[in-house]
């Protein structure tokens, strides 16, 4: 699947009733306007540690990415508690833009300060507010636009996700559509290293999970027996940030996640993906 449920027409109904993200310009299902980031607050944040790889895995383990997009936002700090608590690492994958206020740059510099938490690159203005087509086929300025996210997040790695498309782009191997194949490739002459999904925790009317817990289960299932992974035995799981703001949906995120511990499976950051320079 390329075009991610995220950014589907559904998510208009919660951003125009939550002021606040509509106030950082939320990533997905916004209007098609310009985007104005000359006035965003200064980001003061010192270098943290960054994730180990786990030492103790057997050969033969199959490893669980856990990644979250479009923060920070509402549900952010949720998914960063669940997974704390439960003793997991995770990748959230982060807009420039999104860094608007006091609020969002702390639940930034919460999930930055983690030794066990990653922040990875997901573009300054996700597509300049989801205008997909002109983002993706003006690559020199989609450039810039990720440039410009790599310097107010300060990621610790060059480790991206697009906006709105499953791409992958690492060590000369490319898995893109038509649309996004110029900029994956302008990417990886920069050295920044395109890494998408196997799995998808899709959502409705803009933060309700669609998938119960059994049945995302399921659907992993079925895409590491048909094969379909990028990696053989390294499952990459999307899901987006405030999917998890109410507390009955945290319950979800972590019944999940209790699950695939069941399973002995390794949890590990995206920089510890096979194949990620560092």
């Amino acid at each position: 699947m390329f075009m991610s449920s995220a950014d589907s027409s559904d998510g208009r109904k919660w951003f125009t009733s939550i002021a606040f993200v509509g106030l950082l310009m939320a990533s997905c299902n916004a209007a098609e306007t310009k985007v104005d980031t000359a006035n965003l607050p200064v980001i003061d944040t010192p270098a943290v540690a960054k994730p180990k790889m786990a030492t103790s895995a057997p050969a033969n383990a199959t490893y669980v990415y856990l990644s979250f997009d479009d923060g920070p936002q509402p549900g952010t700090m949720a998914c960063y508690k669940v997974c704390k608590s439960l003793g997991v690492p995770a990748t959230f994958y982060m807009i420039g833009i999104h860094l608007a206020d006091k609020r969002s740059i702390s639940w930034y510099d919460s999930v930055r300060a983690e030794p066990s938490f990653l922040i990875a690159n997901h573009s300054n203005t996700h597509a300049y507010r989801n205008r997909y087509t002109t983002y993706y086929t003006n690559p020199d300025s989609a450039l810039a636009d990720f440039m410009k996210a790599d310097q107010r997040l300060q990621v610790p790695y060059k480790i991206a996700r697009f906006p709105g498309n499953n791409a992958w782009a690492l060590q000369g191997k490319f898995r893109t559509t038509k649309l996004t194949r110029a900029l994956a490739r302008a990417m990886d002459s920069v050295g920044y290293q395109v890494l998408g999904w196997d799995v998808e925790w899709r959502f409705k009317g803009g933060d309700m999970p669609v998938q119960s817990v059994d049945g995302l289960l399921a659907e992993l299932d079925a895409v590491v027996k048909r094969k379909e992974l990028f990696t053989a035995r390294h499952i990459v799981i999307l899901a987006h940030d405030r999917m998890f703001r109410r507390a009955e949906d945290a319950a979800k995120l972590k019944a999940f996640i209790e699950k695939l511990q069941a399973r002995n499976y390794v949890f590990a950051t995206m920089d510890q993906y096979p194949g990620v320079k560092k």
